[in-house]
């Protein structure tokens, strides 16, 4: 491998600012056009790679190439998927505990009390400013695109791709609710029965406080909770798994379901032991967007909350 080129996997390589792909016998069918084989094996729509033609970002070898071209099992196309672009956010040196890296994403597991994204104009201490001091640490200039949100005071996983194409795959993947996700909370009292589905749309309240209420003419929502352990008849361990991604979904469900998260101000949840609503995002699991991989990421259960149960199950708080 030349320098600047660094292996994806197997049919995958990345060099500088592009990412050759090998083209292989299974990858073709009779009368393929390139078009057809790229929306196969790297999963771009007919938009992007439209974009790709008139940017000239097709080639085979150094020369510019059509999506119309018919190809040969062991030729090899490069596609410009990392195209020089400002961060959108200054860098900043702030710790990051990365659980998986490749050349399209970044797993990231995010510590409470700390926002994903800048809310307004100059905002510094953001998550996203710590990805971007990692992309400029690595010589990656690429604008920083968080594909999901977690709020201010949750913990866990959350994902960043490095490029436009893979932001929209990930994208269409958490909007075609094929990424399971999957909270841990620390909850009032012990839900019954101990597995069970909540059906409640949700909507955005007037005014300013930023709480979501469940109202009939909201959104659909739907989380299945399951209790992970009884901590005492004070509290639960349960397991959220949202099926929509509706904000603060899990919080106002639970709430509803009279089982607000401990710590959760907001919404009701008891206001001792932890300065937090105790909700971590414990684990994601998806394919991945360019090789179909399934992948499976998973953060440790924070200091604050192993600290809460604790407490609550030996019955001393």
């Amino acid at each position: 491998m030349t320098e600047g080129e660094s292996r994806v996997g197997g049919k995958f390589t990345r060099d500088e600012r592009w990412l050759v792909v090998r083209i292989e016998e299974e990858d073709l069918r009779e009368g393929d056009r390139l078009d057809e084989v790229l929306r196969r094996v790297l999963h771009l729509s007919g938009r992007q790679i439209q974009r790709l033609v008139q940017s000239g970002g097709l080639r085979r070898g150094k020369a510019r190439i059509s999506s119309a071209l018919r190809i040969r099992p062991g030729e090899e196309i490069a596609v410009r998927l990392f195209p020089f672009e400002e961060y959108g956010v200054d860098p900043e040196d702030i710790p990051l505990r990365i659980l998986y890296e490749d050349d399209h994403y970044l797993v990231v597991d995010k510590p409470p009390g700390i926002l994903v994204h800048p809310i307004r104009p100059g905002m510094r201490g953001t998550l996203a400013a710590a990805v971007a001091h990692h992309f400029a640490t690595i010589g990656l200039r690429s604008r920083v695109r968080p594909v999901h949100r977690l709020d201010r005071d949750t913990s866990g996983v959350i994902v960043f791709a490095k490029h436009a194409w893979a932001h929209a795959r990930l994208d269409a993947l958490f909007r075609a609710s094929a990424v399971r996700k999957t909270y841990l909370a620390v909850v009032s009292g012990v839900p019954d029965p101990a597995e069970q589905t909540i059906e409640l749309p949700l909507s955005r309240r007037p005014g300013r406080d930023g709480k979501i209420a469940v109202d009939a003419r909201g959104l659909f929502a739907r989380t299945v909770v399951r209790v992970r352990e009884a901590l005492g008849e004070r509290a639960s361990l349960v397991e959220a798994v949202p099926e929509t991604g509706r904000t603060h979904q899990i919080r106002v469900h639970l709430s509803a379901l009279g089982h607000p998260i401990w710590g959760d101000r907001l919404y009701g949840g008891p206001r001792v032991g932890i300065s937090r609503q105790a909700l971590h995002a414990e684990s994601l699991e998806f394919l991945h967007p360019f090789t179909g991989e399934p992948k499976a990421f998973r953060a440790p259960v924070p200091e604050d909350i192993r600290r809460l149960t604790e407490l609550l199950r030996s019955e001393t708080m």
